[in-house]
């Protein structure tokens, strides 16, 4: 997991000195939904960005770097395995701990201001993800298996955002926003979540 963190920082600090000066840090909420969030908790998460300032043009392009761990909704989640080696199906009990989830991910994106009336911007997005989640799972089912297994997954996935956003000055502007977001993982297949976030951007000038 640590050398793909290191390749994404990497890339996102490359990419990000080649743009124009314009930053931005959002905190959100992570909110898994569907069967990941039977599984998973919500829980906070930040991300650092560069992001275009709609004051120059009603498209902007942004690039992030997000990260976040949210805890299992269980201590213990209850399983079971099937066998029929030998005659009729047999059913055994089990059990799976999350002991740990963590997810990076490197955001390619593009908003559209449609309110344009500065200093006030209403916008919608699109954007693409990569990068990796990293859970340390331990299964165990009666008399068939016991394994515990701690390997990062790669991920990728698309979105759309929506959101507001307010200059205070020059440098400054506060902005919102909601986003929801479909990854894809070979393991877990589709998983969706939602992200309702806020933010402060700043324009060096």
């Amino acid at each position: 997991m640590n050398t793909m963190k290191y390749k994404l920082l990497l890339l996102f600090l490359f990419l990000n000195a080649s743009l124009s000066a314009q930053v931005a840090v959002r905190g959100f909420q992570f909110r898994p939904i569907g069967e990941y969030g039977m599984v998973l908790s919500k829980a906070a998460g930040v991300e650092v960005m560069y992001m275009g300032d709609f004051s120059e043009d009603p498209f902007r392009a942004r690039l992030g770097l997000s990260f976040t761990a949210p805890s299992p909704r269980l201590d213990t989640f209850p399983i079971y395995g099937t066998t029929n080696v030998n005659g009729p199906e047999e059913v055994y009990e089990g059990y799976q701990i999350y002991h740990s989830y963590k997810a990076i991910m490197l955001d390619i994106g593009i908003d559209f201001a449609f309110v344009d009336k500065d200093p006030f911007y209403a916008y919608g997005g699109l954007a693409i993800q990569v990068g990796n989640n990293s859970q340390e799972v331990e299964t165990y089912i009666y008399n068939m298996t016991r394994l515990t297994s701690s390997e990062p997954h790669g991920m990728f996935g698309f979105g759309y955002c929506l959101g507001i956003e307010y200059k205070l000055s020059e440098s400054f502007s506060l902005f919102g926003e909601f986003t929801h977001i479909w990854g894809y993982t070979e393991e877990d297949g589709w998983l969706k979540h939602n992200e309702i976030g806020l933010g402060i951007h700043y324009t060096f000038q």
